[in-house]
């Protein structure tokens, strides 16, 4: 048998059902889907970064490199939020916010299948945008916590 579900199809379900559904298929990877995730044709995208759980974090932390682990263990460290400013001062000169952005994004869009993911929120508070602050989900600061926590013990 084969059944074909649209993103408005998906969206008509109970966030239970879908979740479920996502786990028997095995498509969630761990994110947290719910009705948002599927907008309708007219409404804006998101703007808020994805909720990654720890099973996620790993998985999306086995493809990138030291670099890359080190600036996120950085929202570990800050409790999930800092500025463009602060990175760039703990990484030296040699570092560039947007392409490091750009690969995390790509990244996760990938692992996701979403083309609209977004593994950070900007609150767009400042003049400055390296003044900004950037922050991930609550999600996603607990899930990196998780996981700096268990490379220091192993």
């Amino acid at each position: 048998m084969k059944l074909t579900l649209s993103h408005a199809d998906v969206a008509t379900l109970s966030d239970a059902t879908r979740h479920e559904l996502g786990n028997l298929l095995g498509l969630n990877i761990g994110l947290d889907i719910k009705s948002s995730d599927f907008p309708a044709d007219n409404e804006e995208q998101n703007d808020e970064a994805e909720e990654i759980t720890y099973q996620a974090l790993k998985r999306f932390m086995s493809g990138v490199s030291a670099k890359t682990k080190k600036v996120l263990g950085l929202f570990a460290e800050y409790d999930g939020e800092t500025t463009v400013n602060e990175i760039e001062k703990r990484m030296g000169e040699d570092f560039h916010w947007p392409g490091f952005m750009s690969g995390v994004t790509r990244r996760l869009r990938k692992m996701t299948s979403d083309t609209s993911a977004k593994f950070f929120h900007w609150d767009e508070g400042s003049d400055n945008w390296k003044s900004c602050k950037v922050s991930v989900s609550p999600m996603t600061c607990e899930s990196l916590k998780k996981y700096y926590s268990s490379q220091k013990g192993g």
